[in-house]
């Protein structure tokens, strides 16, 4: 398992549960427009989509980064959950292969319909 696929289960895990509704929906939320996004993406060339892909990634790093610095403090946190979940996702389509971007978007999917 990488890092990605890791961090994914981690915050599935962590955002499962009765009272983690506001987050899982703020996943989903995050995830839908992105999915679509990336489905947009498939159209470029390899090195325009590349260049779409890291500005995209760099947005996500952001605003994971902004959430630490509100408070969150751990993969239950809805805010945080959201940005590390694309960026994840992300991260894993410009570094990852074939199989390993599949076990990615299974849980990626997952959160979507979670939500």
């Amino acid at each position: 398992m990488g890092f990605n696929e890791e961090e994914l289960t981690y915050i599935k895990i962590a955002t499962s549960g009765f009272l983690k509704f506001g987050a899982r929906k703020k996943i989903a939320g995050w995830l839908k427009p992105l999915a679509k996004k990336l489905e947009e993406l498939k159209t470029l060339s390899a090195t325009e989509r590349d260049k779409e892909l890291k500005e995209i990634l760099n947005l996500y790093t952001a605003a994971r980064q902004e959430e630490v610095r509100k408070g969150a403090r751990n993969h239950g946190h809805a805010g945080w959950a959201a940005a590390a979940a694309c960026e994840s996702w992300v991260q894993e389509i410009l570094g990852g292969n074939e199989q390993s971007i599949k076990r990615v978007e299974i849980i990626i999917f997952e959160l979507i319909r979670r939500g």
